[in-house]
């Protein structure tokens, strides 16, 4: 008789642990799911702002290259015609 309640309580034991495990098992697939998601819209943004830092430098760059050639183009103008006004007859 106490070998069937040893192994009444074994199952019973066992049952139960299996139970508790269960939940736990749950929460953490549930943590470990909401951390990748939280890790994917991070590196999502991350992607965002690399990509409109990336525009803003060639925007940038792209303004300073027309900004010279403008200013030279202003500046030689300028040469140009005070190079005419100083060679006219008086």
């Amino acid at each position: 008789m106490s070998s069937v309640l040893r192994s009444l309580l074994l199952a019973v034991s066992l049952f139960a642990f299996s139970a508790c495990n269960d939940g736990a098992v749950q929460r953490e697939r549930a943590a470990r799911e909401a951390a990748e998601r939280a890790a994917k819209e991070a590196q999502q943004g991350k992607s965002t702002w690399q990509t409109v830092a990336f525009v803003v430098g060639i925007g940038a760059v792209t303004l300073l290259v027309f900004g010279t050639a403008l200013g030279s183009s202003a500046r030689k103008h300028a040469q140009k015609q005070k190079d005419q006004k100083d060679n006219q007859p008086r």
